[in-house]
């Protein structure tokens, strides 16, 4: 208290209950304790840091908040841009898949025509090797062989006729063998002539086989599988 006061300052306050007045101007407690605050600028101190506490809490949250909405719409936009990527990237694919196709199918189809190109010479030179073996046939016959029947297929030349003996057949197969346009030749059979009256040139009857170059190609249509 100041000199000369004679009453407590007003920061000094009683508690419930009457008091009673000394001399010196200090008051007795009769029914409960005096409360005193020395440093008043304390409490207002305190409730400005607890408010400031609370607002500089709701910043953070304000920002964190903020900032995560922000973090999550761009993420979303990096997202959705990529979804709009790998669907320009996808149709680009079927388009690349489309296009590969095709080409593929291209290249069946020449490598189709080209194999029925190939086929068709190898064709072509068969027949001519067949024709030229055909008509230099009769030339190949020796003395004491004479041609029968003669029938042709695409594998092979069957000839049957009838000869002297078993060593003008067997001459023949070795000239016949030794022909450019034939690939084998083979004696099927051999058998006497027994009827009465027969010319000596007529004394076996044969079976020859001639087997021909090129009989493996086979001809393929146009748009069968090869």
């Amino acid at each position: 208290p100041c000199p000369g006061c004679t009453r407590p300052p007003a920061h000094i306050a009683a508690t419930a209950g009457a008091g009673l007045w000394v001399g010196n101007g200090s008051r007795m407690m009769t029914a409960g304790a005096l409360r005193i605050n020395l440093l008043p600028w304390r409490e207002a101190r305190l409730l400005r840091r607890r408010q400031l506490f609370f607002v500089s809490i709701g910043g953070a949250v304000t920002f964190a908040l903020l900032g995560t909405a922000g973090v999550y719409m761009l993420m979303a936009s990096a997202v959705a841009e990529r979804e709009r990527h790998n669907v320009d990237l996808g149709e680009q694919i079927s388009e690349m898949t489309k296009l590969t196709s095709e080409q593929e199918a291209q290249s069946a189809d020449l490598r189709r025509q080209q194999a029925i190109f190939a086929q068709s010479r190898q064709l072509h030179a068969a027949r001519i090797r067949h024709s030229r073996l055909l008509s230099a046939l009769p030339q190949t016959l020796p003395q004491g062989l004479a041609l029968g029947k003669l029938r042709f297929d695409p594998t092979a030349i069957q000839l049957t006729g009838s000869a002297a003996s078993a060593r003008h057949v067997s001459q023949w197969l070795q000239m016949l063998e030794t022909h450019v346009d034939i690939a084998t030749a083979e004696l099927q059979s051999l058998r006497l002539n027994q009827k009465p009256g027969t010319d000596a040139r007529q004394g076996y009857y044969y079976q020859v086989r001639l087997g021909l170059h090129g009989a493996e190609a086979v001809y393929t249509p146009p748009g069968s599988d090869l």
